[in-house]
């Protein structure tokens, strides 16, 4: 059964400050059930909307995680290539691999039955770029996975989002550490759609990250990517 949130209640699950939230309902950004003088919203429409919606910040508000957002561009869900990516080779539709994970006392091999390939110059480094979605067959969760690997090494790994309509992977400006809720994004993500984690995915509880996501089209393969090149940049203490 859907569950209806006040807006106090929609501002607090997706961390926000309630007035940014209440101005975007007011400019129509989100949809609304009213009744009467009442506005409900729906977690599934914020699980869709939330990320793309232009909720724009209250500079008296305190700090919250939001998505930032550049006002000649504007939000189209997309990131922005980092300015030292170059293609050589755009994707194309590739053949199916597999990958092997570690895994306690041992390793397992992920099947990759859908995949595309092509060839990038990151500064002065030409690395061969792979994107592989698997079925989640060989995963406890049964989970699909999107994986991006620069020269077979796995850069970004993508899970589905809530609704099933795209993916979402963990921002680490640094390679390894997340953005927290409230902490600046990155530029190449300032058209792009964030939300925490948790909220992304649905997967929540003990042991889940609470940090910001990227969240992507299912099939914005570019956008993948260059969420790996800012993650291959940021493991090498490079400005993207």
């Amino acid at each position: 059964m859907e569950e209806w949130l006040t807006e106090q209640e929609a501002a607090e699950w997706i961390k926000v400050p309630v007035e940014d939230l209440h101005q975007a309902v007011s400019r129509g950004d989100l949809p609304v059930l009213k009744i009467g003088m009442q506005v409900r919203l729906s977690r599934t429409s914020l699980i869709t909307h939330a990320g793309a919606a232009a909720i724009a910040p209250n500079p008296s508000a305190g700090t919250a995680a939001r998505r930032t957002v550049d006002s000649d561009e504007g939000v189209d869900g997309r990131v922005v290539a980092p300015a030292s990516l170059t293609w050589l080779d755009a994707l194309t539709v590739g053949e199916p691999f597999e990958h092997h994970w570690p895994a306690k006392g041992g390793s397992y091999a992920e099947q990759y039955p859908h995949s595309w390939a092509g060839r990038v110059r990151v500064e002065s480094t030409e690395m061969i770029v792979k994107i592989g979605r698997s079925t989640g067959a060989e995963r406890n969760d049964g989970k699909a996975r999107l994986t991006v690997l620069f020269d077979n090494y796995p850069m970004a790994e993508f899970m589905p989002t809530a609704d099933g309509s795209g993916w979402a992977s963990l921002i680490k400006p640094d390679g390894r550490h997340t953005v927290a809720p409230g902490d600046p994004i990155p530029g190449v993500y300032r058209r792009a759609s964030t939300l925490p984690y948790q909220i992304a995915t649905g997967m929540k509880g003990p042991g889940r990250p609470t940090g910001v996501a990227l969240v992507i089209a299912e099939d914005d393969r570019d956008s993948a990517v260059y969420h790996a090149a800012a993650r291959w940049l940021g493991k090498r203490g490079k400005a993207f």
